[in-house]
């Protein structure tokens, strides 16, 4: 290869001079000394994030992560001391902090994106190249490498150009629905809904293992849902102010309270039922209505069978 040919760079966030509100942070401590067999998950709210403990063969991987606009780092780490406190997870250890940014960018920056200059591709988190929801970033990191790889292998002059379209096509569109998604995703009203439903069914578990692994796009997510969610959980979501559905639609819908919510489910029959999938018409559109049509008959034993465990 000679001294003018293309690179590709995948040097991290820092070589892409994003701005504060482009960024998250994860900050917390390895805690020497400590392991364990469990992976432990907590969604909060405000900032809206996660924390983790990740174990390791000789430590434990403790942090969390949080827009970069919503906290220092300083005060994220302060919060993940406290629930390791808490938590006690760390009683006599060694904790050694740690910091990094991550790329987490909003659904006009992955419109607007442009990942490439004359002689130069930028791949992964240095292209900002992260799922905004799970800030997870290796599997697009890999992707645009190969996208990188293909238009540097191609003959012609135009090699940013074939790589920015390409990312553009097949990684930016689908990162721009996951920010869409993002405010909505981690509400307490969605998140407390979405636990119930990973520890009761192995569908949500299965689809939520893909989104996070890369497998499963945006764009197709609410219809998996909407296949593999028992029908009873589907319809509590609808009730409950079709929390997953609003960055989609911009219908309205009223929040009910969890005691109001157990009353209408209580009541809920085939009239009711046929109300609910109308509405998820008007949400998705008529020219769903074959898909949708496809579906009643299944959504309906599933929901009769759901209500016949409750009784």
């Amino acid at each position: 290869m000679g001294p003018t040919a293309p690179i590709a760079s995948s040097d991290g966030a820092s070589v892409g001079q994003f701005r504060r509100d482009q960024l998250s942070i994860a900050t917390g401590f390895f805690v020497h000394g400590v392991t364990s067999q469990e992976i432990l998950l907590e969604l909060i709210a405000d900032p809206p994030g996660y924390i983790w403990s990740f174990p390791r063969p000789t430590h434990l991987a403790i942090g969390v992560c949080a827009q970069a606009d919503a906290a220092n780092a300083f005060k994220l780490r302060q919060g993940v001391a406290e629930w390791i406190s808490r938590r006690r997870l760390a009683e006599g250890a060694r904790l050694q902090p740690h910091s990094w940014p991550i790329p987490s960018l909003s659904a006009r920056d992955f419109e607007a994106l442009k990942p490439a200059c004359d002689r130069c591709c930028l791949v992964g988190d240095a292209a900002g190249l992260v799922d905004p929801v799970t800030r997870e970033g290796i599997y697009f990191a890999l992707q645009s490498a190969q996208f990188a790889a293909d238009a540097i292998a191609e003959e012609g002059p135009d090699v940013a150009r074939r790589y920015i379209d390409r990312v553009r096509d097949e990684i930016a569109v689908e990162l721009a629905r996951a920010a869409r998604l993002k405010a909505a995703f981690f509400r307490p009203q969605f998140t407390s809904l979405m636990i119930e439903a990973l520890r009761h069914s192995e569908g949500i578990r299965a689809t939520m293992r893909d989104l996070v692994a890369g497998r499963q796009e945006y764009i197709s997510l609410k219809w998996r849902l909407l296949k593999t969610f028992e029908f009873r959980l589907a319809a509590k979501l609808f009730l409950n102010g079709g929390i997953i559905l609003k960055p989609f639609s911009r219908s309205r819908q009223t929040l009910l309270d969890g005691r109001e919510l157990r009353l209408v489910m209580a009541r809920l029959g085939l009239p009711e039922l046929l109300i609910i999938l109308f509405i998820v018409v008007l949400i998705f559109g008529a020219n769903k209505l074959p898909q949708l049509g496809r579906g009643i008959g299944s959504a309906i034993r599933n929901f009769k069978d759901g209500m016949n465990d409750k009784s």
